[in-house]
């Protein structure tokens, strides 16, 4: 019994090796329980014929014991995604929540942003009118300065003369 465990868990690393890499003829991938083409019917006849009464209740418990351990893990997989598939069922609906509370923000930033616009553009034609006027008075108090100039030149010139 001790040889026949050794002994499939060696072959099922063969059998794995050699269907990784290709090679190995087409009726051991059948017989090789973890191989693509496995073929039941084939391995248990196998079995049968070759193996002992003690090599197959030997065998049939080590298949017990995989099955076992191969369903625990699967259990532990389902349940850790399982768990992330929560997560992110959660994780998904706060977003959601986020962005309708944003949308509604988003709205108000819109019609703030079109208040603020029209009253930029307001601003803008006001001053431009201001603008113009305020120019127009400048070049106002340009010429009355060089007038008031010229109207003291007279007096500035004769205190230079009696100086």
């Amino acid at each position: 019994a001790r040889r026949a465990m050794s002994a499939a868990p060696r072959r099922r690393a063969a059998g794995l090796l050699s269907s990784f890499y290709g090679e190995g003829a087409e009726g051991i991938d059948e017989l090789n329980i973890d191989a693509e083409h496995f073929d039941a019917h084939k391995y248990v006849s196998s079995l049968l014929q070759y193996k002992s009464l003690e090599e197959l209740v030997a065998r049939g418990n080590a298949m017990v014991s995989e099955i076992k351990s191969l369903d625990s893990d699967m259990q532990m997989l389902v349940y850790e995604n399982y768990s992330k598939f929560i997560s992110a069922t959660d994780t998904i609906q706060q977003m959601k929540e986020r962005v309708d509370g944003m949308a509604g923000s988003m709205s108000a930033l819109e019609d703030n942003f079109g208040y603020v616009s029209r009253a930029s553009e307001s601003v803008s034609a006001s001053f431009s009118a201001r603008r113009a006027e305020l120019e127009r008075l400048n070049a106002v108090k340009r010429d009355l300065n060089k007038l008031q100039f010229l109207l003291e030149l007279p007096a500035r010139l004769q205190r230079c003369v009696n100086a």
